[in-house]
């Protein structure tokens, strides 16, 4: 059975809004295979906008019949994703279950209270504008009110009824800057903002989170049937392996039969015409993309369709059960 574009929502992902702020960036180390490996923790609120927001249209959609929905966000980090599908369902009943190989992580996601920085000077925010320097540029909450676009307004707004702001003593830090960076803006330092906001209702019993790996993905999500499932920029810890120098992808005939067996338990998970969504960065890390394509098509998914009708390799749909 082929699924044409026409029986999946047009989309194109590629639009200003997709890319935003880097929330969380940081490094864990874990045991993997018997040695230990750097584990790379990134991850925002409303990361890769259009792509969560198409997600959930397509959801509300496909599957409107059902009344409560259910979601796995695999590589979960520190929550930022669960909470953004949450605000973005909006009253629409969801269960969503995070998981994380990294227990600091998880820990930290079952707090739900979240540090952020935001300039607080013109020419930071010009700095943060023009290159955006890892765990700084905060998007939606790192602007002022009226320069913000009204999709940056729809999040603030979402976030804001989710999110209540704690910050008790504001602490200014201050960021040294390069003489390239100096002469362009011409301000010889940066100085940030930290914010600190917590889950208003502590008691979201429809949002959990638990340390997993998706290799044993059955075990995580038992016998339920979701409708999406995602694992955003995180798919190259398996294809591929890395030492101080880089990052090289593994032999093929190695990792194929590897995620096979991952993407058969990923399609157990999902019903017939789910969602399961990689990620904008995926193609960039080094990985053999033909080799995971290869195995999805393999293992009963097929690419969403862009609006001129060609595959967009991140974001695929469910068509038939896997033995």
């Amino acid at each position: 059975m082929e699924i044409t574009g026409t029986e999946f929502y047009s989309y194109n992902p590629h639009t200003n809004n997709n890319i935003n702020f880097r929330g969380h960036i940081g490094c864990d180390v874990i045991n993997r295979f018997g040695k230990s490996q750097r584990l790379t923790t990134e991850t925002a609120f409303f990361r890769e906008y259009d792509t969560l927001k198409f997600a959930v249209n397509y959801i509300n959609e496909v599957f409107k019949n059902i009344k409560e929905k259910r979601f796995l966000v695999g590589a979960c980090s520190s929550g930022e994703e669960v909470w953004s599908l949450k605000m973005l369902m909006g009253n629409t009943p969801v269960k969503i279950t995070g998981f994380d190989l990294s227990p600091k992580q998880i820990k930290n996601a079952q707090k739900a209270v979240y540090e952020l920085s935001r300039p607080e000077s013109v020419g930071g925010h010009e700095f943060m504008e023009k290159y955006s320097p890892s765990g700084f540029k905060d998007y939606f909450l790192g602007v002022e009110p009226d320069k913000l676009t009204d999709s940056e307004k729809a999040q603030k707004q979402m976030f804001d009824r989710m999110f209540e702001n704690i910050t008790d003593k504001p602490n200014n830090i201050i960021l040294g800057l390069n003489e390239r960076i100096r002469k362009v803006f011409d301000i010889s330092y940066m100085e940030l903002k930290k914010l600190h906001y917590k889950l208003r209702d502590m008691k979201q019993q429809d949002c959990k989170f638990i340390t997993g790996n998706i290799e044993d993905l059955n075990k995580i999500n038992g016998c339920n049937k979701n409708q999406l499932f995602s694992f955003r920029n995180a798919l190259y810890h398996i294809t591929t392996e890395s030492d101080s120098i880089g990052r090289y992808p593994y032999d093929p005939e190695e990792i194929k039969p590897k995620l096979d067996k991952i993407f058969k338990q990923v399609n157990h998970t999902l019903m017939k015409k789910g969602l399961f969504i990689l990620g904008e960065k995926e193609h960039n890390q080094g990985g053999d993309m033909n080799i995971v394509c290869a195995s999805l098509l393999d293992n009963g998914f097929v690419p969403i369709r862009t609006k001129d009708n060609l595959p967009y390799y991140n974001v695929w749909a469910k068509y038939k059960d896997v033995n």
